[in-house]
């Protein structure tokens, strides 16, 4: 789904620049299934798909660079087995691969094996993992927030989705990774400009959920979108 003319919206939560050829993903939070045991969960080691959404994503573009826009690792220490896997994970990238350092990175910089960036620039954009907002005329792409919506269907349930905030000076990324509790969308600490447009990410289908008003309980607007 086309959010600007430069700027795709993928079901997966990754953005497509086609201009660049670039595909970008935020807060993947690779091993977090891994990190949970360590902490004392007793339940398997689940992953949560992101490996194959982000392979399935690179296999559709084919993109020439791919852009993961911080909290690559969710913890620091992996085991040889967590990392394994994230390596299996990133061997799916194929073209350049940038790792732009977040928060969750910081602690862990001699577990990349890559040296991170702080930010990622092409002609009038700058994308950033999001901890640290730059002062800049250029379009934003920032992740680190995780922002979600809540909506209702028409039997009364209430899921939350991932969305894409996308304003007239910014563009917010869902968290890749399922796990992700997910903040409100009006809740972000900066504003994107203009009135927030929203997309969800289904991981079927990006469905666009308008501008500004969040879908309301009882809305028929929220079914359609939740249904679909």
């Amino acid at each position: 789904m086309g959010l600007r003319p430069e700027l795709v919206a993928h079901r997966t939560g990754a953005l497509w620049l086609p201009e660049h050829r670039t595909l970008i993903a935020a807060d993947l939070h690779l091993g977090y299934g891994f990190a949970q045991r360590r902490r004392g969960e007793l339940g398997p080691v689940v992953e949560g798909g992101v490996a194959g959404r982000l392979a399935a994503a690179v296999a559709e573009f084919a993109p020439a660079r791919v852009v993961l826009l911080g909290d690559l690792y969710h913890a620091a220490r992996p085991s040889a087995a967590e990392q394994r896997m994230i390596d299996a994970a990133l061997s799916a990238i194929t073209g350049e691969l940038v790792i732009v350092q977040g928060n969750h990175d910081r602690a862990m910089l001699r577990d990349l094996r890559r040296a991170p960036v702080a930010e990622w620039r092409a002609p009038g954009i700058v994308a950033v993992h999001g901890d640290r907002i730059p002062v800049t005329d250029d379009y934003l792409i920032v992740g680190h927030f995780h922002p979600v919506v809540k909506l209702e269907d028409a039997a009364g349930v209430v899921r939350r989705y991932p969305v894409f905030v996308i304003g007239d000076r910014a563009c917010v990324l869902p968290a890749f990774s399922p796990f992700s509790a997910g903040m409100p969308w009006r809740r972000l600490p900066f504003s994107v400009g203009g009135a927030p447009r929203l997309v969800a990410a289904t991981g079927k289908r990006a469905v666009a959920l308008g501008a500004r008003q969040p879908l309301g309980r009882g809305s028929r607007s929220a079914a359609r979108a939740t249904n679909d």
